[in-house]
């Protein structure tokens, strides 16, 4: 069906969703009623709103920005590779929302054990997060790098367009799993781990000594010092005291 298919089922894809959200409020009505007359403007409350809704507007709006750039400057050298463009995008889409969906759930999880005091289950609800997006991410990785050809031909039959997108989709799957974050012992370190992004706990052996000394010592860069609920910006000449 071509443009008009794609037009069909983008109005399909918008539509439905609003036809189910207002079903459920009929026949599953919430506590909060709707009423025109609670419907007054009020500069305060709107101003509160717009401060919380005005990042949250350019977060949705900027990468719809940097898709017509990056369109823009892919027009030039040619048309396929547009078309490869949006075809990663659908395929990424089928990742990204279930890892964006978890995350989105953790969050007023850990701000519900964070506001209690359970500092053990947030560190725990975090993990397990972490653990979940990080299957997600590097499955649809491996899928990616073994049949990046059979993806693509899923959207094209161009031979062309599949041979190149294979190669892209090959780059850029590989950017799936971007970090290693991993919790180890200071004393442990190897000359491998300085690349990693790690949490370091420090013992007792390093009490006294300053930020400078550590880094040097240990062949590291400290960005940040966490010292129970306080996140403090490492300085040079800052000791490290332990309790």
């Amino acid at each position: 069906m071509g443009m008009e298919g794609a037009a069909l089922a983008t109005g399909i894809g918008q539509v439905l969703p609003l036809a189910i959200y207002i079903a459920v409020l009929f026949y599953s009505p919430i506590p909060v009623k709707i009423r025109r007359s609670a419907m007054k403007a009020d500069r305060k409350i709107d101003r509160q709103l717009y401060t919380v809704g005005i990042p949250a507007i350019l977060n949705i709006a900027l990468p719809s920005l940097m898709i017509s750039a990056l369109n823009t400057i892919l027009s030039v050298y040619s048309q396929s590779y547009i078309v490869i463009l949006g075809i990663y995008y659908k395929l990424q889409t089928f990742l990204y929302l279930p890892a964006n969906g978890i995350i989105q759930g953790m969050r007023p999880v850990i701000g519900y054990n964070y506001g209690a005091g359970e500092g053990e289950r947030v560190s725990k609800i975090y993990k397990v997060t972490l653990g979940m997006t990080a299957v997600i991410m590097a499955v649809g990785m491996v899928i990616c790098l073994m049949v990046p050809e059979g993806l693509i031909g899923m959207f094209t039959e161009n031979s062309q367009t599949v041979e190149a997108g294979g190669r892209a989709l090959r780059i850029i799957s590989a950017g799936f799993v971007e970090q290693y974050q991993r919790k180890s012992s200071l004393s442990s370190m190897k000359d491998a781990d300085i690349q990693e992004i790690a949490e370091v706990f420090v013992d007792k052996r390093y009490a006294g000594k300053t930020i400078e000394e550590m880094e040097e010592e240990q062949n590291i860069k400290i960005f940040l010092v966490l010292r129970d609920d306080l996140s403090v910006l490492p300085q040079k000449n800052m000791d490290f005291e332990i309790k």
